[in-house]
């Protein structure tokens, strides 16, 4: 989630203390065994995430502009294209938590001018990792629920870091 993966300018100076609000280290450690927030993926979810996000960009930007979302998610996988730009930040798809800590370092990153680094990003997700697999709502998703939550947010991060 880097900027230079993200095309959000950044300030020139030459060295920056890590960005305040995303702190590696600090406070208790948690970790995923609170339960689980992975999901095997469907293509029948992915394609539904698809066509109602590129619905809503047809309301938002007109029925040419929603069609054109459609055409360009139909020639890449936005999955796998978000898979590439958190990849560094050690985030990979089949994980809600992944596409939430994801999603939030993005627009923490985008609200701040700030950067952020690999073991930020992580320390990000091992906080929403249990929070998420504990909360009772979370729970009752089943696993297609679980994928369409983790691909409109990978969706979501695509177009606000192409903006």
């Amino acid at each position: 989630v880097r900027n230079r993966n993200l095309g959000v300018s950044r300030p020139s100076t030459p060295q920056r203390a890590p960005a305040q609000g995303l702190r590696a280290g600090g406070g208790a450690a948690l970790t995923a065994s609170a339960g689980s927030t992975r999901y095997r993926a469907s293509p029948q979810v992915s394609a539904r995430v698809r066509k109602q996000f590129a619905d809503w960009m047809g309301k938002q930007a007109g029925a040419d502009g929603g069609r054109q979302v459609m055409a360009a998610m139909q020639r890449t996988d936005p999955v796998q294209n978000w898979a590439r730009l958190v990849a560094a930040d050690g985030l990979r798809p089949g994980d809600a938590a992944d596409a939430l800590a994801g999603y939030w370092v993005l627009n923490w990153m985008i609200a701040n001018r700030g950067d952020n680094n690999r073991a930020q990003t992580l320390a990000v997700r091992e906080q929403v990792r249990p929070i998420m697999a504990s909360n009772p709502a979370y729970a009752r998703l089943d696993e297609p629920q679980r994928q369409e939550l983790a691909e409109v947010l990978m969706v979501n991060f695509l177009v606000q870091q192409a903006a």
